[in-house]
């Protein structure tokens, strides 16, 4: 039961006794050395964004499910969001807007032709277009419509946690279905 103490911190809506008393079942089920490696050493690497699924996913797993979770928290717990996503098939594109996403340096012309045309000597494309110029050593940009600008990452991870913020309910969501199958 001890091993299980870091989850507690996620119990929102239960005491920590109630919490033991709800996974003494799921103890007995799951491999105790892969759930202590898991929530000891895996969990408090990760974002609370992340472990606050994870106590909702404990309940529902088998000992196939926890080796599943496990490969997914290790990646987390390194900030590798993209190959988080892989392990559950998920592919990323299916979860971000497309037409939202240029694909090359024409498409972003494109915005700004069409933003020009539109807007004359408003047009907000004045500004990130200067913007994308002065931040070009990055690799990874998502535009930023308030700030008339783009938010710049080195990595797609880091771009990732940002572009899907309020995407991860549904991607737990798909996650739940996969493993209670």
């Amino acid at each position: 039961m001890n091993k299980l103490y870091y989850m507690t911190q996620y119990a929102s809506y239960m005491s920590n006794a109630g919490y033991y008393e709800s996974m003494a079942d799921q103890l007995k089920v799951l491999d105790g050395d892969a759930l202590e490696y898991l929530v000891t050493k895996l969990a408090p690497k990760v974002s609370d964004t992340y472990n606050k699924y994870l106590f909702d996913l404990l309940y529902l797993i088998d000992n196939d499910g926890l080796d599943i979770i496990v490969k997914a928290w290790e990646h987390l717990a390194d900030g590798e969001i993209s190959e988080f996503l892989e392990v559950f098939d998920i592919n990323v594109y299916d979860l971000i807007d497309s037409d939202n996403i240029p694909q090359s340096y024409d498409d972003l012309m494109a915005w700004a032709d069409e933003d020009l045309k539109s807007n004359g000597v408003d047009a907000r494309c004045l500004y990130w277009l200067d913007d994308l110029q002065k931040k070009s050593n990055y690799e990874y940009f998502i535009f930023n419509g308030y700030a008339n600008g783009f938010y710049e990452y080195d990595s797609i991870d880091d771009a990732l946690a940002d572009a899907l913020v309020d995407a991860w309910d549904d991607i737990f969501d798909i996650i739940t279905d996969q493993l209670k199958a």
